[in-house]
């Protein structure tokens, strides 16, 4: 007997899937070997050591594991340019940096 069923996605889940679907399709034209996935972490917090669980989009790139960031996303971001520009910003900064 099987108990396994499958399990919906939430909301917040929804939207950063759709972010990294958005961020898919122009990290190539940034840099081909620019990755994103959708990650869950959770976090304590410093005032009373209570924990919850976010999520964030991790960005790495598979030649250089100095190039990586996390960004947080807001439910009308991914929608219009604003998302794009923040990435390649942040993009651009980093690697600033490591030259």
């Amino acid at each position: 007997m099987s108990f396994e069923q499958p399990i919906e996605k939430g909301p917040e889940e929804q939207l950063y899937e759709k972010a990294r679907d958005k961020a898919e399709s122009f990290l190539n034209d940034i840099d081909p070997a620019l990755k994103v996935r959708v990650s869950s972490v959770v976090v304590k917090t410093d005032y009373d050591g209570s924990k919850f669980r976010t999520m964030a989009l991790m960005f790495t790139h598979s030649n250089n594991p100095s190039i990586k960031w996390t960004m947080e996303v807001s439910a009308d971001e991914y929608f219009d340019e604003r998302f794009e520009k923040r990435v390649r910003k942040l993009y651009t900064g980093i690697k600033s940096e490591l030259n």
